[in-house]
């Protein structure tokens, strides 16, 4: 059975980066998941632009912290190739009014859809409203593994 993917953006991995408490906890979790090799998350070359810098961090720091994510085994990046810019393309077109969709959001979807993965987490309202279009669940990180109780590893 092959591994479950999902798709963080850049809301996602900023978030988990810079240990926010809207999904610090939540995305440590599935971290844990994914170095036990339950599940891989993809990540768009897109977002490895758009993750350019931690807030509260000078540069060097946040450039070590961010490659390292990036590095990781069960982080899997992928091109923003030419089917993926045309999906994207057409989506900011169809999308130009109400509910609008930013290129990069537009970007992150496409990947999802030209990829068959089924799920985009992120905590970004604008592509959050998206959830379902082409099959994809949007959603913010949510955690499904086994619940631990508290104070045991």
């Amino acid at each position: 059975m092959p591994t479950p993917r999902r798709l963080w953006d850049s809301c996602t991995i900023i978030g988990y980066l810079a240990g926010s408490s809207e999904v610090a906890e939540t995305c440590s979790q599935i971290i844990e998941q994914a170095e036990r090799g339950e599940l891989s998350i993809v990540v768009s070359a897109m977002a490895m632009i758009e993750v350019a810098y931690l807030e509260g961090m000078d540069d060097q720091d946040s450039e070590r912290k961010i490659r390292e994510f990036f590095g990781r085994g069960y982080i899997i990046p992928v091109a923003v190739d030419v089917r993926v810019a045309s999906v994207a393309r057409n989506l900011v077109r169809e999308h130009r009014t109400e509910p609008k969709i930013k290129p990069s959001d537009a970007a992150h979807l496409a990947t999802a859809i030209q990829l068959g993965i089924p799920v985009i987490e992120t905590t970004d309202q604008g592509l959050l409203r998206f959830d379902g279009f082409g099959e994809v669940i949007i959603r913010r990180p949510l955690y499904e593994g086994a619940r631990r109780l508290p104070g045991l590893n």
